[in-house]
């Protein structure tokens, strides 16, 4: 008879430690979404700034070659070849 109360017992905490396995996985998996979001958004937040300053770093070196061309042009009408 004990054996048998035993043996209920032991399905009962079988199945409510799988349900609790059951809840903390879906736990976990919902961390892991809103993690992975974040890295996610990181990422896209990290490429769009240096995508921005490498725009502003080749928007300067065009800027300074119109510049230079000027000047060359300037200094080639002051003394001109021939």
């Amino acid at each position: 008879m004990y054996s048998f109360l035993l043996s209920q017992d032991v399905e009962a905490l079988t199945q409510q430690l799988e349900s609790f396995k059951e809840i903390t996985e879906g736990k976990i998996g919902n961390y892991e979404t809103t993690i992975n979001g974040a890295i996610l958004k990181d990422w896209i937040d990290i490429k769009d700034t240096l995508d921005k300053e490498q725009h502003a770093r080749s928007r300067d070196i065009v800027q300074e070659i119109v510049e230079n061309i000027k000047k060359f042009t300037e200094e080639n009408r002051k003394y001109p070849c021939g």
